[in-house]
């Protein structure tokens, strides 16, 4: 009778528990391109999966559970199992893209807050204060300045997360309403955005 009881507490307790978990299954995506390589971990345990070449992933979870979101170049999310839907977005994030890889990348990448911008002169004189071998021409008003960085007249400028490969673009911005400045060479730049992104 007693391994009767056993038995039956077993089988009650694989039963519950079972009705707890999940297989919750999804596609992590960015602009509506799918991202392949994203860690998909249930949060405060080390089980976790990699989402596909589709950015498809399938992983079991208790109904209480969060599952973490986290992939280098992009910004973590969090989400509560029970909250999750069929498609789950993730956002790139520069600062972490740039300033934690420019150490290794084959280009340069300056980075730099804009305070005390208050009008575009103001943004083209950081810039060249702040950014080693960059020279900007044609600041003069009614001209479009030109900016070059180390011979490269074609830099990129990234903005509040924004890109920019026309710098004359600096002009109708509202120097007051931006946060970070990146600069950097447009086309080793832009070869590794294009891939990072595809």
């Amino acid at each position: 009778m007693k391994n009767f009881l056993i038995a039956l507490c077993i089988i009650f307790f694989s039963t519950e528990l079972s009705a707890q978990t999940k297989t919750v299954t999804g596609t992590v995506m960015c602009d509506n391109n799918p991202l392949p390589g994203v860690n998909v971990v249930v949060k405060g345990t080390n089980k976790g999966v990699l989402t596909d070449f589709n950015g498809h992933f399938s992983i079991k979870s208790m109904k209480n559970d969060k599952l973490v979101f986290t992939c280098l170049g992009y910004k973590p999310k969090e989400i509560k199992q029970k909250k999750i839907k069929s498609t789950v977005n993730l956002q790139e994030d520069f600062t972490i893209c740039f300033a934690k890889l420019s150490y290794f990348l084959p280009f340069n990448i300056y980075e730099f807050n804009a305070e005390n911008i208050n009008t575009p002169q103001d943004l083209y004189n950081t810039i060249r204060t702040k950014v080693p071998g960059v020279q900007i021409t044609n600041t003069q008003t009614n001209n479009t300045p030109k900016i070059t960085m180390r011979g490269d007249s074609n830099t990129i400028v990234i903005i509040d997360g924004v890109r920019y490969t026309d710098t004359s673009i600096l002009q109708t911005i509202n120097p007051s309403d931006i946060e970070k400045v990146y600069v950097a060479n447009s086309v080793a730049a832009s070869n590794y955005l294009l891939t990072k992104r595809n």
